[in-house]
């Protein structure tokens, strides 16, 4: 090896370098020659590689130290020719690799290195047997520099940082090289994080561009930051758990071959809504039937669990008329129109009203309820014995419209308590039996209906006060048939498939019922149907049978009345059979 520059503050190459080097050339063995070239501050290294000292292929490892306690920017140049220039991948001095040992072209790569003290690196020669020479080196260390070189060399190999704290680092000028001059960190969060990151470069003029995406995504396609600045700016960006990878290169100055950074890495994780609060004044959201002539306003409090999540109100769900904002807030008021009303806004007879936050937590629903109204009672018939109720009761408001299906529940006061005697599901006739002549009674009809949770509510009472009539038969003293006549009408009728004239007859007759003596209460006798008051104690009823009925029998039937109204108080009937004549 013959060296052909001067070198100024150089370490010299041992002498048994390169001894064994040329023991090795004379007797044709191939060997690796280490050759280390230990840089202090300020220092230089020049070498030429001559073709009379090798011999077939040869290989020199050149072992590069920053030998001193200063991080040192050293620039080297490499020409090679017939040789081949081998760097571990993520090396330093990876810019300098080559495959030039067949092409007899000489090749020159330039760059720079920054390296940490007593930090070294290393690259192998391979000769070839062919070589005539042109293969040399030139280092030296340009400057001190004040950081460290931070950062993996590559997106695969990041270097790890804590997901709070600083980082100070130097970066090289990646404008012509930046898989050279790129640095790369990695952050794992394990929750959802807000993480800030404030970045500054030394000046305005010396812009970083900054990175950030997943850990899957080398080539920055779905980058969450991607942004290039000078001096200080700051992001803040929401993380999901994961790894993830920052990347800093510096572009931009032609001057300029490296600038210092300062990075800080803060934040806090995610608090998330675990649920959301939801209250209403009054508290009580069941509504009698007053509803219907005037609506109510109820007022709702939703809140996110915890007050300070990071998940913010998002929606109301209810089919009632509702006032008030709540997205994008921790806590927040609205109300809501409850109206029974047909053309009033609410037109069901319940309803659930919940408030679901950003992240899809849902409150407990609250359940509006307007109750069903009091059921109709009129269209009864008293007994002496009985009750007969002839009345459909209806429903309530529902979603499907008015309902005749509500059930309703049927008590009958005994002493103090209510007894339940029916409950009514189809809003039919029921008779009440076994009741005791000339005696009160209270009866309480309850309406029910469900609420969204499925629970039958009870509605408001509408009670019933009766009197059965005493059991005292008709004291008849007699019973006449006034002389029967016909009646006859024609009219005009398709018989078969021709109209004509048609003939009805009627048989028409009068009977009078005397009493022996006056029934105390007694509004009128129900003869066959018709209402007869009568005068004193003889009773007179008209009637009209269809067809010729003279000479043929018809049977009377005869209930006492005690009441004016259709209510009846009926006592016991009596039947009788009669001659029309």
């Amino acid at each position: 090896m013959k060296r052909i520059l001067k070198k100024t503050g150089r370490i010299a190459v041992v002498a048994a370098t390169l001894l064994i080097m040329l023991l090795a050339c004379s007797t044709g063995v191939k060997a690796e020659i280490t050759h280390p070239i230990n840089i202090v501050e300020g220092g230089e290294d020049h070498y030429s590689v001559s073709p009379y000292d090798l011999s077939g292929d040869y290989k020199i490892k050149l072992v590069i130290k920053n030998n001193c306690n200063k991080n040192q920017k050293l620039n080297i140049s490499i020409t090679t020719k017939r040789t081949n220039v081998i760097v571990e991948s993520g090396s330093k001095l990876a810019a300098f690799a080559s495959s030039n040992a067949s092409t007899g072209l000489s090749d020159t790569k330039t760059s720079y290195v920054i390296f940490g003290p007593n930090e070294s690196a290393e690259m192998l020669l391979e000769f070839k047997s062919y070589y005539d020479g042109g293969t040399s080196w030139e280092i030296n260390a340009a400057a001190t520099v004040p950081l460290s070189d931070n950062g993996g060399k590559s997106f695969e190999r990041p270097q790890p940082i804590p997901l709070a704290g600083p980082v100070e680092g130097v970066l090289g000028n990646a404008s012509k090289q930046p898989e050279l001059y790129s640095r790369y960190f990695s952050v794992y969060t394990p929750n959802r994080r807000f993480l800030k990151i404030d970045l500054q470069s030394e000046s305005n003029s010396k812009q970083i561009a900054l990175f950030l995406t997943k850990n899957n995504d080398p080539k920055f396609r779905l980058s969450l930051i991607k942004d290039i600045h000078g001096a200080k700016k700051s992001h803040t960006i929401l993380l999901d758990p994961g790894t993830y990878i920052i990347k800093l290169a510096y572009f931009f100055s032609p001057v300029e071959d490296f600038t210092t950074y300062k990075m800080n890495l803060s934040g806090r994780d995610y608090i998330p809504a675990r649920g959301v609060s939801l209250t209403s004044s009054p508290s009580n959201l069941n509504f009698d039937s007053s509803i219907v002539k005037q609506a109510k306003t109820v007022t709702f409090t939703a809140t996110t669990i915890p007050a300070n999540s990071d998940d913010k109100l998002d929606s109301i769900s209810s089919s009632c008329l509702t006032s008030g904002d709540i997205r994008g807030r921790n806590s927040a008021t609205f109300t809501i129109t409850v109206c029974g009303d047909r053309s009033g806004y609410y037109k069901s007879d319940y309803d659930l009203v919940s408030v679901k936050a950003s992240n899809g937590v849902v409150s407990k629903a609250l359940n509006i309820f307007i109750k069903p109204k009091k059921p109709e009672t009129d269209g009864y018939s008293v007994y002496y014995n009985k009750v007969l109720w002839n009345c459909n009761q209806y429903g309530v408001q529902s979603k499907s419209g008015w309902s005749a299906k509500n059930p309703v529940k049927v008590y009958m006061k005994s002493g103090k308590k209510w007894k339940l005697k029916t409950t009514r599901k189809d809003g039919g006739k029921f008779t009440i039996k076994k009741l005791k002549p000339n005696k009160k009674y209270q009866f309480k009809f309850v309406q029910l209906a469900k609420n969204a949770s499925g629970q039958w509510i009870e509605g408001d009472p509408a009670y019933v006060k009766i009197k059965t009539p005493r059991k005292t038969k008709l004291p008849i003293q007699s019973i006449s048939v006034g002389k029967a006549y016909l009646k006859h009408n024609y009219r005009w009728e398709k018989w078969g498939s021709s109209w004509r004239w048609r003939k009805y007859t009627y048989t028409k007759f009068s009977v009078t019922v005397r009493l022996n003596k006056k029934l105390p209460g007694l509004k009128y006798i129900n003869m066959s149907g018709a209402k007869i008051k009568g005068k004193g104690n003889k009773f007179t009823v008209y009637e009209t049978v269809y067809g010729n009925r003279i000479g043929k029998t018809f049977k009377l039937i005869m209930t006492p009345c005690y009441s004016k109204d259709d209510t009846g108080g009926y006592g016991p009937t009596i039947k009788r059979t009669i001659r029309i004549r």
